[in-house]
C-alpha cells in the first residue's frame, strides 16, 4: 500500500514484511494467497484460522481471535457469543503424561454454531 492506504497494483508483500502476522504459518498462507492472486483467482487470507505455538512449559497454543476480540467482534457485529471450556486433567493422556494441569477452550457463535 501507498503511505495513505491505497493499494498498488501487482506488488504482493508476505510474511513479518506486512506486519499481519508475525509466524511462518502466516506467510505461508500469505504466499499461496499471492500466487492465487497473480493468476488470476481471487483469494484472500483468513487469519483468524492461522495456528500459533509457543514451545515453553506449559505449552500455549491458540487460533482465532482471543476472547477480549471475541467479544468486541460479537458486540460490533451483533452475534452471541459462546464459550465452551474443558479442563485437561479430564483427559487420560494428559494425565498418563502427568500434563493434568491447562485448559483447551472454544469460542463460537450461539447463533450459527460457527466456531470463531
Amino acid at each position: 500500500k501507498h503511505e495513505d492506504g491505497e493499494v498498488v497494483p501487482h506488488v504482493y508483500c508476505i510474511g513479518d514484511a506486512n506486519g499481519k502476522m508475525m509466524l511462518a504459518h502466516a506467510a505461508s498462507a500469505q504466499g499461496i494467497s499471492a500466487i492465487e492472486n497473480i493468476c488470476g483467482r481471487e483469494h484472500v487470507v483468513n487469519h483468524d484460522a492461522i495456528p500459533a505455538a509457543c514451545f515453553t512449559h506449559p505449552e500455549i497454543a491458540m487460533v482465532g481471535p482471543t476472547e477480549e476480540q471475541a467479544i468486541e467482534r460479537a458486540a460490533k457485529e451483533g452475534w452471541t457469543l459462546g464459550k465452551s471450556q474443558g479442563n485437561f486433567r479430564a483427559n487420560s493422556k494428559a494425565l498418563a503424561e502427568l500434563e493434568g494441569n491447562g485448559i483447551a477452550k472454544v469460542l463460537y457463535n450461539k447463533d450459527t454454531g460457527k466456531v470463531v
